[in-house]
């Protein structure tokens, strides 16, 4: 078994057994709701810039209230496989995964479980818009994991996706001003 293995299987296990679902098994298992949203951000930082923007740290410099916990490296760096955990505003615990790290791309891949709620996949991948801006495309990618994801996920339209990566364009502005 590879370190990576043998650290993040057993601290995974950890982390659900201390966050249990709701209920682990949907009553119709393959009949859960499904979105896959994809939209746009701007982000007035060059591309070498902007895209650390979007990693669990870089988040933190942005995003009100997302404070995530490193829970493997310890310093909570960028990697394949690194994992973290957040808590949402309803004290639901998110449990990430870094699923691909191409920073050389300028791209990455988040696995993300909400135990009882949702699971799946946000990418980010940026490219520069000029010498001096960046764009990073976002595609959250959900499948439900309950009735109540079911009706979460309802609520994920279009408009609503585009309102929610306009929240995320003014805050990143907003922080960027900030001395």
């Amino acid at each position: 078994m590879s370190s990576l293995a043998s650290v993040a299987a057993p601290l995974a296990a950890a982390l659900v057994a201390a966050h249990p679902a709701p209920s682990p098994v949907p009553a119709d298992p393959g009949v859960r709701a499904h979105v896959r949203r994809t939209g746009e951000v701007a982000v007035a930082l060059p591309l070498e810039r902007a895209f650390p923007l979007f990693t669990a740290e870089g988040e933190r410099l942005w995003a009100p209230g997302w404070d995530p916990v490193a829970q493997w490296p310890a310093d909570g760096s960028p990697a394949a496989g690194a994992v973290f955990s957040t808590a949402g505003g309803d004290g639901r615990v998110t449990l990430w995964v870094v699923v691909d790290w191409e920073p050389e791309r300028f791209r990455v891949r988040y696995a993300r479980v909400t135990p009882g709620l949702r699971a799946g996949t946000v990418e980010v991948e940026c490219r520069a818009a000029s010498d001096s801006s960046t764009i990073a495309r976002v595609t959250y990618d959900l499948v439900s994991l309950s009735s109540e994801g079911d009706a979460d996920l309802a609520t994920w339209t279009d408009d609503w996706y585009l309102g929610f990566l306009g929240d995320w364009e003014r805050e990143i502005a907003a922080a960027l001003s900030r001395p």
